[in-house]
């Protein structure tokens, strides 16, 4: 009885902290289950995360329009819990925001997941830019997510676009 309650609590502690950004797999350390347990514990809470990245950004587009978004993404802050990240981790985080774009309710566009994406790799310590590109002729517009000079997600061939700012 006392270890349910006990469990229980810790795990409450665990959403806070997730929702608060500062989730990290060192919090769980004291808790008596298989690492394949933890491994799908922070899956999920990056999941939801995400999700909720995706429905915020979405809310700021219809409420404020692409300049709520862009000061949004401009002013998110790179968390320093982790100061060094591998490509694999990046990797995880990217498939993860592509999990949380096909469950989401609404189709996403670019612009929606680019920014949505961003903050989710800024709040996890990876420092990630938004690009908006265009094409002159057609006329096409288009968002991406880079990494120092690595596409992460978006654009296969970013020579084609001229840029028009990174944020």
């Amino acid at each position: 009885m006392y270890r349910a309650s006990a469990l229980r609590l810790t795990w409450r502690y665990l959403l806070r902290r997730c929702v608060r950004r500062d989730f990290a797999l060192r919090d769980v350390t004291d808790l008596r289950v298989s690492k394949a347990w933890l491994g799908m514990f922070r899956w999920v809470a990056d999941l939801c995360c995400a999700y909720a990245l995706l429905a915020f950004v979405h809310l700021n587009l219809r409420v404020g329009g692409f300049p709520r978004v862009y000061q949004l993404v401009r002013r998110w802050p790179t968390s320093q819990a982790a100061t060094t990240f591998s490509r694999t981790e990046v990797d995880r985080l990217v498939s993860i925001m592509d999990h949380a774009t096909a469950l989401y309710f609404t189709g996403c566009r670019c612009l929606q997941y680019s920014a949505a994406a961003v903050c989710f790799l800024r709040s996890r310590g990876v420092p990630a830019t938004c690009v908006l590109g265009v094409v002159a002729r057609p006329f096409f517009a288009h968002a991406w997510v880079e990494l120092g000079e690595n596409v992460l997600v978006g654009v296969t061939d970013k020579r084609k676009f001229v840029v028009l700012d990174r944020f």
